[in-house]
């Protein structure tokens, strides 16, 4: 299954339905991608905080799918354009 996440973090629940489908879909025994596109590539920033909301963040819910077999992956142009990539 290959998921294209396009939402930041706490915009809508869509994230946080792409993150619950992903993990029912690993529990059953499906291969699961999720590529992170647009202003989806903001859901792997570290910095992004779910303490406040008293939720977990959406990087630590990426890197739990990550250890679960997901693959992730993000647009390398997405993040040049918005500044996220390292040089």
């Amino acid at each position: 299954m290959l998921l294209i996440l396009g939402d930041t973090p706490f915009q809508s629940e869509r994230v946080t339905h792409a993150i619950q489908l992903s993990k029912t879909a690993l529990t059953m025994g499906h291969r699961v991608s999720i590529f992170l596109f647009m202003d989806g590539v903001y859901n792997m920033l570290p910095t992004q905080r779910g303490d406040i909301f008293k939720v977990t963040s959406v990087t630590d819910e990426l890197e739990a799918l990550s250890k679960m077999g997901a693959r992730i992956m993000c647009c390398k142009l997405c993040t040049e354009i918005r500044g996220l990539a390292t040089p």
